[in-house]
């Protein structure tokens, strides 16, 4: 049986996404100024981003695609050494760190879904990278 804590997470997740939904449809523009003022949209995205559990091992990443560990060390900013003490079996084991975690997982749900992004998020994302892609 699940605990209160993650039952609770649950209903106030599903809340969040009920007033996201009615939100979405009202949402004002944005201001030219800076700072900008947080909107209840914008709280209510804040919320959500915080409890996110986007989670992958490298050894779950690696299992899944075909790469090296030179590309998962290119991909979470690491380097070649780190990178091997992640996948070590005796005293030199180190434990991925939660940004690493998110970075795979972050690298995997692009993997799977880029062809779904719109260009214009693309460039957002990717900068002038996109040359001579087009979807």
């Amino acid at each position: 049986m699940p605990n209160k804590r993650s039952t609770d997470h649950a209903i106030y997740y599903q809340r969040y996404l009920d007033r996201l939904a009615q939100l979405s449809g009202k949402k004002p523009p944005r201001p030219k100024s800076y700072p900008r003022p947080l909107t209840d949209l914008d709280r209510i995205l804040i919320q959500l981003y915080s409890n996110w559990q986007l989670a992958m091992t490298p050894k779950e990443f690696m299992s899944k695609w075909e790469v090296s560990r030179e590309d998962i060390a290119l991909i979470c900013s690491r380097s070649i050494s780190t990178v091997n003490s992640w996948f070590a079996g005796n005293k030199r084991y180190k434990a991925p760190g939660a940004d690493v975690l998110r970075h795979l997982a972050l690298m995997d749900f692009l993997l799977e879904n880029f062809d779904a992004i719109p260009r214009e998020l693309l460039e957002r994302l990717c900068g002038s990278n996109l040359e001579g892609y087009s979807p």
